[in-house]
Parts: structure tokens; C-alpha cells; sequence
């Protein structure tokens, strides 16, 4: 299996894994029952881990517990826990101090439809306006501006709609400034 590449041992951490396509299929074989039973294992377990606060995190092995957890309970179904651990620190550190953007986009796709800008069914409301504000955020610095445009202009929407003003500001702060960086000065302007 090691040969085929599909057992991978990490030298540094002294330990086995499996490769990620592996891994997925086991998980996808299993029925739902157990994968919410080994699923809460897998969670309980990093969970546990010894953790650094996410605020002083300088590498992704330093936010690697959390992650596992997000990708878990998203293999769960348990959207909202997934969108609670982002808002509680995750995000920060990624976004933030590790400027892991990619790495955002690829955990949080699962909370949307195919092209970016509507939610999946599994989410709605407010927490769609907080993943799709970090989804926003990451094509902006990206570089990727005509996706951040339009998502952070769905989860304006959708904090409009929920009356959450501090976060409608937000968004319309975050909107000038993507005008800004794409040269339509004209439209930033309104924004500010």
C-alpha cells in the first residue's frame, strides 16, 4: 500500500495516513449510522488534541485539529458546528495569520450550490452570510475580484435580510473596497 501510495508516512509526525481519495471512499461506503458514530469519535479525539489558541497559530499543523474537526462534522452533515467552529476562531487564523486561502475555499465549498453565490440546501440564513463573508474574503486576496464581488454581495443580502446591521456594514465596507482594487473608483465611492 505504501508502494501504490495510497498508506503515506509522515517522517516529522512519526506516523501513517491515508491517502485522501482513499479515505474518502471508505468514509463515503460507510452507512450513516456508522458514519456519525465514527464520525464523533474522529471529533471527540482531535477535539481533545493539546491545541495552541488559534489567535497565536503561525502554521497550518498549528490549526490542522480544527480543520480535521471541520471536515469531520462536514462528512456528518452538522453544518451549523461546522459554521460555529469557523466563527470561533478557525477563520481568523486561516484568513488572517496564515493567509491559508485556499485552504478555506476548499473546506467551506460544501456550503454551496455549484457557482459560488447560492447556498447548498444543507444551509441557510445567517450562517450562509458568515461562510459566504469568508468565502468573499478569500477570492478578494485571491485576486479572484468578480467572485468576491458577487458572494460578498449575497451574504450583504443575506445579513440584510436578517437585520444583523454591524455585518451589513461590513459588507458594504468590504464591497467599496473590491470596486476599489477592480478601478470602478466611481462605485466604491457610493459605498463608503
Amino acid at each position: 500500500l505504501e508502494r501504490c501510495g495510497l498508506l503515506q508516512y509522515d517522517q516529522q509526525t512519526n506516523r501513517y495516513d491515508l491517502h485522501p481519495v482513499v479515505r474518502g471512499y471508505a468514509s463515503g461506503c460507510l452507512q450513516a449510522k456508522d458514519r456519525d458514530r465514527f464520525g464523533q469519535r474522529v471529533v471527540d479525539h482531535f477535539s481533545q488534541q493539546a491545541q495552541n489558541p488559534y489567535k497565536s497559530a503561525e502554521t497550518i499543523d498549528d490549526v490542522r485539529n480544527g480543520l480535521e474537526v471541520a471536515r469531520t462534522l462536514l462528512q456528518m452533515g452538522r453544518m451549523s458546528s461546522v459554521v460555529e467552529a469557523f466563527r470561533f476562531g478557525l477563520t481568523e487564523a486561516l484568513l488572517f495569520n496564515l493567509e491559508a486561502y485556499a485552504e478555506v475555499l476548499a473546506t467551506l465549498r460544501p456550503f454551496f450550490a455549484p457557482g459560488w453565490t447560492t447556498p447548498s440546501a444543507a444551509i441557510g440564513g445567517t450562517d450562509f452570510a458568515y461562510v459566504a463573508n469568508d468565502v468573499a474574503f478569500a477570492f478578494k486576496h485571491l485576486g479572484q475580484l468578480d467572485n468576491a464581488l458577487a458572494i460578498q454581495e449575497a451574504s450583504t443580502r443575506a445579513f440584510l435580510k436578517k437585520r444583523h446591521w454591524a455585518n451589513v456594514w461590513v459588507g458594504l465596507q468590504r464591497t467599496a473596497v473590491i470596486f476599489a482594487e477592480q478601478n470602478h473608483l466611481a462605485r466604491s465611492e457610493r459605498f463608503v
